[in-house]
């Protein structure tokens, strides 16, 4: 299970790329702005939704938790590893035990995105691996 800032995509699978189930809006995420990606999946039908305008719907086949336990649990990379990485920031991650409607969706995306871009300019974030500090400027 996984969703694609190349193609703006989530898909899921029990096997591998061969067997996916996925809803893709095809376009490449914009480059330099902060947005606001959502996937909500009720029953078979799964929805993305940029910047908390629904872009796209499609039946899908399994739902999360038809997967059990996996061990390829990732941010900002596929399960696959001929994939790109995702370059970029991620601001905020959330998983919610239901699906959100689209006026939770909407409110998300107005505030999580103005909240972001406000931290952005002045905000000192830990690097873990090296415990410095790193002076987040702008978006790469």
């Amino acid at each position: 299970m996984f969703f694609s800032a190349r193609n703006q995509g989530y898909s899921i699978t029990k096997t591998d790329y061969n067997n996916e189930s996925g809803v893709c809006i095809g376009q490449t995420l914009p480059k330099g702005e902060w947005k606001h990606v959502d996937y909500t999946q009720t029953g078979d039908t799964g929805k993305i939704y940029i910047d908390g305008d629904e872009q796209e719907s499609n039946e899908i086949d399994l739902i999360p938790s038809d997967l059990s336990a996996t061990k390829f649990n990732y941010l900002g990379r596929s399960p696959y590893k001929d994939d790109n990485y995702f370059k970029g920031l991620i601001a905020d991650f959330r998983i919610y035990d239901k699906a959100l409607n689209t006026t939770e969706i909407k409110q998300l995306a107005n505030n999580c995105c103005t909240t972001q871009s406000n931290w952005l300019k002045k905000k000192r974030v830990k690097v873990s691996k090296n415990n410095k500090e790193l002076q987040v400027t702008r978006i790469i």
